[in-house]
């Protein structure tokens, strides 16, 4: 038995001992002060011996480390192309790591891990530097450079079922208050944003001569599927998906899925002068979820970038600054996307900017973590063509409106 073990347990013993001797009508004034220096004596003993004694893990984190540890071994060891060549024969893969990974995940038979169309995962150092663990971060790696990752959007990788985000809509506020003063009664509303999965698939042709080549089209098939939902996933979140056949499948972006309030308009006068574009976006700054134009995480569309770029205000006096300069020297930044908008004519987009205080989880982006490889080799048999289709689902929540704001122009 260790120090710590055997002092617990007599501190423990003696503080019953004390409490006992508290209770009884008659006390015995020498054993209670006997009992109280004792009882001190060892807890101060305990803290001491706590100190000297290496402290033991915790098994529910030594259990996490160890499960990281073994699925980083398995990921290492999955090959892609199996899981590609078995679709291509029209089976699923059975035995080896590829089946073994997938229990680990518990992602049925015949889907594969979407991890697999990204070649990093991240190794980090535990807290007490004693071990490492793999984090599964593939779904940053897959997403690092989109415009919905620069606006802010948090993509979650999430296993099969149904995905829960709950959201306090209203809480109580701190007041100050004097003495004697009561408190007024709050009350806490929760929501709850219940992410369904929805179809979205990446569709590539390819010849039965490229599939003698498989070893060698393995790399470029991963480069092409994990590009295609990056940019499918990407564009949705923007602009929204209304033409699926159930009303659970649509996916709302920022086009349509923030209200009114959270849009700020740009006339077609303003538009070409400096103050009244700098205006729009300085008006963002909100001092709650932005403290300065810093805070401002501003995707903007082709049209609006191209405008602002070329625009100089005031050209006859001998400026030369863009509006685009203009708003760079105070402080804004920004990224262009294509698919947003090509015009600025009225009703027309100019972008999407996050407010970056208390970001994280405003809007989420749930992608479940298993594909599905679906090869039709009949439909353009005559021509040597081989259809691939990969499936997958995801869906898109905006949890916290006020965290966002859609440019508009008007007239």
């Amino acid at each position: 038995m260790t120090p710590v073990k055997r002092l617990s347990l007599e501190l423990n013993d003696l503080k019953h001992q004390l409490a006992d001797a508290l209770e009884v009508e008659e006390r015995d004034t020498d054993l209670i002060q006997r009992l109280t220096r004792e009882v001190r004596s060892t807890d101060d003993a305990l803290t001491a011996a706590k100190l000297l004694e290496p402290e033991q893990p915790d098994p529910v984190i030594t259990e996490t480390r160890q499960f990281d540890s073994k699925l980083a071994e398995l990921r290492a060891s999955v090959d892609l192309t199996k899981h590609v060549k078995a679709a291509l024969a029209g089976t699923i893969v059975q035995g080896g790591p590829e089946a073994e990974y997938n229990a680990e995940l518990k992602i049925d038979a015949g889907w594969f891990p979407l991890d697999l169309l990204t070649r990093q995962l991240e190794e980090r150092a535990a807290r007490d530097g004693d071990a490492a663990s793999s984090q599964a971060t593939w779904i940053d790696y897959l997403f690092a450079n989109t415009a919905a990752e620069r606006v802010g959007v948090s993509f979650r990788p999430v296993a099969p079922g149904l995905h829960s985000i709950p959201t306090f809509t209203a809480a109580p506020s701190g007041l100050q208050r004097g003495r004697g003063e009561a408190v007024a009664e709050g009350t806490f509303t929760l929501a709850v944003s219940e992410m369904t999965p929805t179809r979205n698939a990446v569709y590539g042709i390819y010849s039965v001569e490229d599939e003698s080549r498989l070893s060698g089209m393995s790399d470029a098939m991963v480069r092409a599927m994990s590009g295609g939902i990056a940019e499918a996933v990407d564009l949705a979140i923007f602009k929204g998906d209304a033409g699926a056949s159930e009303a659970s499948a649509d996916i709302t972006g920022f086009q349509t899925g923030l209200a009114a309030a959270q849009e700020v308009t740009i006339t077609q006068a303003n538009k070409l002068l400096a103050a009244g574009t700098l205006a729009a976006f300085a008006g963002m700054v909100d001092g709650r979820y932005a403290t300065s134009m810093a805070d401002l995480r501003a995707v903007l569309s082709v049209g609006a970038n191209t405008l602002w770029a070329s625009t100089v205000p005031n050209a006859a006096n001998g400026n030369q600054r863009t509006i685009a300069a203009i708003l760079r020297e105070n402080g804004l930044s920004w990224t262009t996307r294509d698919g947003i908008e090509a015009n600025t004519a009225n009703d027309d987009f100019g972008g999407y900017i996050g407010l970056a205080q208390g970001l994280e989880g405003a809007a989420v982006a749930a992608v479940w973590n298993q594909g599905r490889l679906v090869r039709d080799e009949y439909t353009g048999k005559t021509k040597g063509e081989i259809e691939l289709t990969l499936d997958y689902q995801w869906d898109f929540a905006i949890v916290r409106n006020a965290n966002f704001r859609r440019l508009k122009f008007v007239t």
